[in-house]
């Protein structure tokens, strides 16, 4: 009787253990056994554990399965965007372009996943092949001088382009793409999106790649002030000095060098620096990071006058540069000195434009449901 008693009670004891352990221990804890929160079209990294910061249930890291592009969740909150020391005598920068002022309060109200490195080659070839030509409708706003000599929008007109593939310093997976214009990084994006199950794919806007650069850090670069720290985060023309002929004859060209042995001014592989407290490498240096926002000049203005800015798109309409609306740029890149590579230093290019600036890349944005 004993021995009957003894193996009946025995299943209903386990499986009351095992309730109990999985009502008191955190889900957190869980880690890569399929109850973490991932958008459709996507999988948690190997071994990922439940985002820390809000604790919704949402993956730490994710892997898209069309792509293999590494995401890593922000979370939402607010912070100050912009800086008041755009150092102009450091800086080639003339006019209000480089100007990352005034600083005003942002809100990012929803979290969302940001691409854990730049686009890489490999993330490009599972959509295009490098030899890709494709055709892009561009929705652009004609400019023309008023009577007092400023600028005067004009309708909006349709502009056809083609994109053919413009090389890459070398070709190689972990390198990250270049020379790409920001309207082949949208059709990038839009390309993915139908590749994973509809999830919004996207370009940041530059607020949201600003929040995630700085990932709760108030200073010129995510890591503090001091410039000597730099090398450690980026890739960056570290042994720049003065802007003088010479050294523009020194600016990055086409190279196909050895890979063991590249020149400080290059492009790298990805994530071979020290990463951000979010868990982002390269967000400053290596290459740029084209955004959604045009360039305007009041747009930061606009914002601080709002107290609080939550969500700002951009501008529905940016300053021309030139005779040219242009879209923004953030980050810096490997043939740039380093106050390129400040947190809030913007600079800005045409869409259609990719080969006067050689190392343009960007990151995706992946939106998480309610």
């Amino acid at each position: 009787m004993k021995a009957f008693m003894k193996n009946n009670l025995r299943l209903p004891i386990t499986a009351l253990a095992a309730l109990l352990f999985c009502v008191l221990i955190p889900p957190q804890l869980f880690a890569g056994v399929g109850d973490l929160r991932v958008p459709p079209g996507f999988k948690a990294t190997q071994g990922t554990v439940g985002e820390p910061y809000t604790k919704t249930g949402w993956a730490k890291e994710i892997v898209n399965v069309a792509t293999g592009m590494e995401l890593v969740f922000i979370p939402a909150g607010e912070f100050d965007m912009g800086c008041e020391d755009p150092k102009p005598t450091e800086s080639p920068e003339s006019g209000w372009k480089g100007v990352p002022g005034p600083v005003h309060r942002v809100k990012i109200s929803k979290p969302f996943y940001l691409g854990k490195y730049s686009v890489t080659q490999k993330n490009w070839s599972a959509i295009y092949s490098k030899d890709a030509k494709e055709t892009i409708v561009l929705h652009v706003y004609e400019f023309s001088r008023n009577a007092s000599g400023g600028w005067k929008q004009g309708k909006e007109i349709s502009r056809s382009m083609a994109t053919p593939w413009n090389g890459w310093s070398l070709d190689q997976d972990n390198f990250p793409v270049e020379n790409e214009c920001q309207a082949m990084a949208r059709m990038y994006c839009a390309e993915m999106t139908k590749k994973s199950a509809g999830t919004v794919c996207r370009l940041p806007t530059e607020a949201e790649w600003e929040y995630a650069c700085r990932a709760g850090s108030k200073t010129r670069y995510f890591f503090g002030n001091d410039t000597k720290q730099l090398g450690e985060y980026a890739w960056y023309w570290m042994s720049f000095t003065t802007w003088t002929l010479e050294n523009a004859k020194q600016r990055p060209g086409r190279w196909n060098g050895d890979v063991t042995n590249i020149p400080e001014k290059e492009t790298h592989p990805v994530g071979l620096k020290k990463p951000n407290p979010w868990g982002l490498y390269d967000m400053s240096g290596n290459v740029w990071n084209w955004v959604q926002d045009l360039l305007s000049k009041d747009y930061y203005k606009e914002c601080a006058s709002a107290g609080v800015a939550v969500d700002p798109p951009g501008p529905k309409i940016g300053t021309p540069v030139g005779e040219v609306q242009c879209v923004v740029m953030r980050g810096g890149q490997a043939g740039h000195p380093a106050w390129y590579c400040v947190a809030a230093y913007r600079n800005s290019y045409p869409p259609d434009q990719s080969n006067t600036c050689r190392q343009m890349g960007f990151r995706v944005v992946v939106e998480t449901a309610p």
